[in-house]
């Protein structure tokens, strides 16, 4: 009996001793396969003798406070528990089933706790690897960074965990928006994202080569942002409310809602790198046909905006066309007080200025042009190329006509016009 008890005794230790063997070789795999797969995402299953051991996929679903590449704290001390306590159950297994087909049981418990060591090692591996994206924002006002924001969020990332965005508020000042394109780029961002001429001038002149999106840039192949709308070919792409056509649409208008127009100043920014006089080419061709006798532009610098809507006051049959542009933009509220204090009838190119007090506005709608270019951003955070990314023009535009600031102005609006708006405000 004696002799039975040792041989049972020997064949137990040695059971457990090549047990703890596996585990550690299986330990190790499991490792290799979470550091090197986890991230990718891809399904991986890791062999024994034919017969599946753990298929990451499922312990994903299993497990879905620690997903890979969050690295959340909660999720990592959840498995840490959950370890624990399957290798309490397998150490106990093979005390109480060392004489009841040791072999069989041990093997099962053993799975159970390989399968806790591989949602342990996932989770460990994203809180290491796992490091958070980061966004360059370079935006006019703070909307238009909110808007950014709520598209990232929809399309599944989690700011402050996954993503962090961060943003610079230039106002249109061409200045600071040097100086605050290079503090983004000080943050080496994977992504840029610039809303508006002076935003992406500034950008561009840094040559950073990070990738960069845009949006509200006018003209961006004669501005050498990219190389056409097809095939950006470089690091930048985006939208654009750019559309030829628009600067002759723009004086159309301006003469069916004021015929007796015959002087015509164009408002922007006259700095480097706001483009807006893009437009400039089809403003000529229409004015010669409708009649327009004389048309000034702003230069100098941006305080020359307002001086030249002051000096069309005492000017008669004067109206004004404004232009894509930041400075304008952000300074909206103040820009049409005055346009309306100097009785001149004006369109603009943004309905946010008729919300203001303007007379009328046609173009595109900012807020989607802005969405449209976070979705890039999106898609460049995946992987994919900006030169993979078209630029994209606009194919919708909005109509709104202010007829309170008709009244006060004295203009009878002409019902064509008014029917064929898109919203009419009275």
């Amino acid at each position: 009996m004696q002799l039975l008890a040792t041989v049972h005794r020997q064949r137990t230790v040695a059971q457990r001793m090549r047990l703890r063997s596996n585990t550690a070789f299986e330990t190790g795999a499991v490792q290799r396969c979470a550091f090197h797969r986890a991230a990718q995402r891809e399904r991986y299953t890791e062999q024994e003798g034919g017969c599946a051991v753990f298929d990451l996929d499922r312990l994903k679903a299993e497990c879905p406070a620690a997903p890979a590449g969050r690295g959340d704290l909660h999720a990592v001390r959840e498995v840490i528990a959950r370890t624990k306590a399957n290798a309490s159950l397998y150490l106990a297994s093979l005390q109480r089933d060392s004489i009841r087909a040791p072999e069989v049981r041990g093997r099962m418990r053993r799975r159970e706790f390989i399968v806790s060591l591989a949602m342990l090692t996932n989770a460990h591996g994203a809180s290491a690897q796992g490091r958070a994206r980061r966004v360059g924002a370079l935006v006019v006002e703070q909307t238009q960074a909110n808007i950014l924001e709520t598209v990232l969020k929809q399309k599944g990332w989690l700011l402050c965990q996954d993503l962090q965005v961060e943003y610079r508020v230039t106002r249109g000042d061409t200045d600071l928006s040097r100086a605050q394109a290079r503090e983004l780029l000080a943050l080496q961002p994977d992504v840029l994202f610039a809303v508006a001429n002076t935003s992406m001038a500034a950008l561009h002149a840094e040559h950073s080569g990070i990738p960069t999106v845009f949006a509200m840039v006018s003209d961006p192949v004669g501005m050498h942002y990219v190389t056409s709308f097809s095939r950006p070919g470089g690091n930048a792409t985006g939208f654009t409310p750019f559309e030829p056509s628009l600067g002759g649409k723009w004086v159309s208008l301006i003469k069916e809602a004021a015929p007796n127009v015959k002087n015509i100043g164009i408002v922007y920014n006259p700095e480097p790198g706001n483009n807006s006089s893009a437009f400039r080419k089809s403003i000529d061709e229409v004015a010669r046909k409708v009649g327009i006798a004389s048309i000034v532009a702003p230069s100098g610098d941006s305080s020359d905006v307002d001086r030249l809507i002051r000096s069309l006051k005492n000017q008669p049959k004067s109206g004004l066309i404004f232009l894509p542009d930041a400075i304008t933009f952000a300074r909206r509220v103040q820009v049409t007080a005055l346009v309306e204090q100097c009785k001149l009838p004006a369109i603009y190119p943004l309905r946010s200025f008729c919300e203001a007090g303007g007379l009328m506005s046609y173009g595109v709608n900012i807020g989607e042009v802005i969405a449209g270019a976070a979705s890039y951003v999106d898609l460049i955070l995946r992987g994919t190329s900006p030169t993979q990314l078209p630029v994209q023009a606009p194919t919708k535009f909005e109509l709104v006509v202010n007829q309170k600031t008709a009244r006060r102005l004295g203009l009878l609006l002409p019902p064509t016009l008014l029917a064929r708006a898109d919203e009419v405000s009275q």
